[in-house]
C-alpha cells in the first residue's frame, strides 16, 4: 500500500528535523568538551557563545554535492587575550552518525589539526574534482572569517586556494595534492612565499 503524498512529506520533513537536531546537539556536547580542555599556545581559553553562524544556501548545496559524507557547522566563539574577542570554529560533522569528526579554527588563530588536513586531502581525486573541491573549501574557511576566496590554480600537481583577507591581500594558500600520481599527502595552509617549497612530485 502506498503512502500519501502528504504523508510522505511529513515523514521526510521529521527525518530531516530529527537528524538537525541530532547535529545540533552533537555540536554542542563536543564544543562543551573542547572548552574544558582545548587552549592555544600562549595558554588563551575560548567559550562557545550558544550560537552558529548560518552558513548561506549555495554554499550550502556546493558543499552536498563536493563534501556528501559531511554537514558543517560554524560556532561562535570567544577568546580571552586583553579581553574577549571573537573567533569562529569551523565543525565537521558525519551526515551519517551526526558526530563532530574535526574542526578547524579561523586559520589566523591557530594551526589546522592533522584530523582536518588529513580528511580534505584531495590526493585521490581527479584535478577537475580537487579543483571544485578545494574551490569549495576555501569559500567556506572564508566565510566563516569574513574574507574572499581567491581563483583555484593547479601548477606541478598541486592545487592553490588563495585566502585574500579583508585588506585585499592574500594571506594564506591552501595546498592540496591535484592527482593520483602523487603519494599521499595532506591538505596545508601555507604563507604565499612558501609556494615554492611544494613537495616534489
Amino acid at each position: 500500500m502506498k503512502l500519501p503524498f502528504v504523508i510522505l512529506c511529513f515523514l521526510s520533513l521529521a527525518s530531516s528535523t530529527w537528524a538537525a537536531d541530532k547535529v545540533e546537539r552533537n555540536c554542542r556536547e563536543f564544543l562543551s568538551y573542547l572548552v574544558r580542555v582545548h587552549s592555544v599556545s600562549d595558554g588563551t581559553q575560548v567559550r562557545f557563545t550558544g550560537k552558529f553562524t548560518p552558513i548561506p544556501g549555495a554554499l550550502v548545496q556546493d558543499l552536498q554535492r563536493l563534501y556528501p559524507s559531511y554537514t558543517f557547522r560554524i560556532a561562535n566563539m570567544t577568546f580571552t587575550h586583553w579581553g574577549p574577542e571573537p573567533v569562529h570554529l569551523l565543525l565537521v560533522v558525519d551526515r551519517r552518525s551526526g558526530a563532530v569528526c574535526s574542526f578547524l579554527w579561523d586559520v589566523w588563530f591557530d594551526e589546522a589539526p592533522i584530523g582536518f588536513r588529513t580528511q580534505f586531502s584531495t590526493d585521490d581525486t581527479s584535478p577537475e574534482i580537487a579543483r571544485d573541491r578545494l574551490a569549495v573549501l576555501a569559500r567556506l574557511i572564508c566565510f566563516q572569517m569574513g574574507w574572499t576566496a581567491g581563483d583555484v590554480t593547479i601548477e606541478d600537481g598541486f592545487a592553490y586556494a588563495p585566502l585574500i583577507d579583508q585588506d585585499g591581500e592574500i594571506r594564506q594558500l591552501i595546498r592540496s595534492p591535484a592527482t593520483r600520481t602523487l603519494p599521499a599527502e595532506c591538505l596545508a595552509f601555507i604563507r604565499p612565499g612558501d609556494k615554492s617549497k611544494a613537495p616534489a612530485p
